[in-house]
């Protein structure tokens, strides 16, 4: 809320170290870097169609990837992945933006088959998106 009031003032966003971990894409933000963004993201979910084409590209009832359930989960899972390959990052430079291959690097080693996909496993709503978000966490290897 302080951030819309300030922008309506048109005043300055400052912007805390300490927040860099914590809100992801903050300084992007304030720095109007707004296609760095989507560019991030959007080789975020290359990588997840490429590991999971079935389910990502399945529309069928009982599929969760990409639906709700999946797209909340994994942006939730999208924080501690690119704070990780940033850490990796030679330059660690605010404007890191990581590949598909890079994202992909990381998601590629986690066991989860597309069967896994269904809301079977995965109930629409918070206890889904929770259970999905935990167990990607649960089965990343840089955690």
């Amino acid at each position: 809320m302080k951030d819309r009031d300030d922008l309506k003032r048109g005043k300055k966003i400052i912007v805390e170290e300490k927040e860099s971990d914590k809100l992801i894409f903050r300084k992007l933000f304030v720095d109007d870097k707004d296609e760095l963004i989507a560019l991030i993201i959007l080789n975020f979910f290359k990588a997840i169609k490429k590991k999971w084409t079935y389910p990502w590209n399945n529309e069928s009832e009982g599929m969760i990837l990409n639906r709700t359930t999946g797209f909340i989960a994994f942006m939730k899972y999208l924080k501690p992945v690119y704070l990780f390959l940033k850490k990796q990052s030679v330059t660690n430079d605010i404007d890191f933006a990581p590949t598909e291959n890079q994202f992909f690097e990381v998601i590629n080693n986690i066991s989860l088959e597309d069967k896994d996909f269904t809301k079977d496993e995965y109930k629409p709503g918070n206890s889904g998106i929770s259970g999905l978000y935990h167990k990607l966490i649960a089965l990343s290897n840089f955690v």
